[in-house]
Parts: C-alpha cells; structure tokens; sequence
C-alpha cells in the first residue's frame, strides 16, 4: 500500500473550523445555572450587608434576592436572545 502524505496545516484548520462547537445545549444549561447561583447570591450578599449596616433585619435581604433573581432573568434573557 502507498503511503499518504500528511495533511497540510491548512486543510486541518478548515476542517477545524468547519466543526459545530461541540454540546453548545449543556453548555448553556450550566451557564443559566451558574447565572442563577451568582446573581441570586450576589443580591443576597447584598442584601445582608445593607441591613448589617443600617439595621433593617430581614428587608435588606428580601429586596437584594428579589433584585438578584431580576438580575438573573435579565441574564437568562440575553443567553436566550443569541443563537
């Protein structure tokens, strides 16, 4: 059998491009995971360091988490808008 010569630089960054990226669902369904960790977290954090500070217990909290879960949806709405 003859042997075949190597494939050239070129052909092989063709063939690279030409590929779909490989599991783009799973990896929007861990970036809409961690969004929601971090933004939820965030506005936690927040939230208790505003009330840490001016001494109004629970309702720093309840209003940093509610505008990290806004923050969220605003994330999960951008990662939906691209293809």
């Amino acid at each position: 059998m003859p042997k075949q010569p190597p494939p050239s630089k070129d052909s092989l960054k063709a063939a690279a491009v030409e590929r779909p990226p490989a599991a783009t669902r799973p990896t929007k369904g861990l970036a809409v995971a961690g969004n929601l960790v971090a933004c939820v977290l965030v506005g936690m954090l927040l939230g208790w360091g505003v009330d840490w500070l001016t001494g109004t217990k629970p309702w720093g909290l309840i209003v940093g988490l509610g505008l990290g879960f806004a923050a969220w949806l605003r994330e999960l709405w951008g990662l939906l808008k691209t293809p």
